[in-house]
């Protein structure tokens, strides 16, 4: 983070729609941080995938609920556009969810220090991933 190593917090992501969102080794290639196939630690813990898939899915279910009714209201206050946010989301092979774990802080690290102040213990401002409508 910020050009640092941040050993403060740990981030697992993965898609949780699409375990394996397209076999085209060249989008795999130009875009790897959209088109990996998901890799699970089944061995350290077979109950990931399922849990991680399954709310994956309620998450992306209720943002296309609520895309159709943003959809819903800027048709009314502007233009209608080709693509709706709801389409977007709905066929997206790209969707990107991340489990953020922050790792306690030790002693000097609660106290300001110069050392501890290029410590970052909150994220950051930072961009994620987003809709890709025309890969």
């Amino acid at each position: 983070m910020n050009g640092k190593a941040d050993f403060a917090k740990g981030s697992y992501y993965n898609n949780p729609i699409y375990n394996v969102p397209t076999q085209d080794p060249n989008l795999i290639q130009a875009h790897p941080e959209y088109f990996h196939s998901n890799i699970w630690p089944n061995k350290d813990l077979p109950e990931l995938e399922t849990a991680f898939m399954d709310l994956g899915k309620l998450i992306v279910d209720t943002g296309v609920l609520l895309a159709r009714r943003c959809d819903m209201y800027l048709s009314k206050k502007m233009i209608p556009q080709r693509e709706t946010i709801e389409n977007l989301i709905s066929n997206s092979k790209t969707i990107k969810a991340r489990l953020l774990h922050y790792f306690p802080l030790q002693g000097s690290q609660l106290t300001e220090t110069e050392d501890s102040k290029d410590i970052d213990s909150w994220c950051g401002w930072h961009l994620d991933h987003s809709i890709v409508s025309k890969i």
